[in-house]
């Protein structure tokens, strides 16, 4: 398992706030067509903000993590 220390900072990336950020990926369905459909899918980015003796920084993490348990 990799170790989940920045240098520099060494609290646990686990205890750091955890944020969601949603963005879409779209396409045409037909780009040729003045009026063709156009499908979006949602993407979900979840980040960690922590602060460390040089200041605050964000580190993306994985979609599991923002799993919830048991529900």
């Amino acid at each position: 398992m990799k170790d989940t220390k920045r240098k520099g900072f060494d609290g646990d990336l686990k205890a750091c706030e955890l944020l969601e950020l949603l963005q879409y990926d779209c396409r045409v369905e037909n780009p040729e067509r003045r009026e063709s459909d156009v499908h979006c899918w949602p993407i979900v980015r979840l980040f960690r903000r922590c602060q460390d003796r040089d200041g605050k920084f964000m580190v993306e993490t994985t979609a599991w993590e923002g799993e919830k348990k048991g529900g």
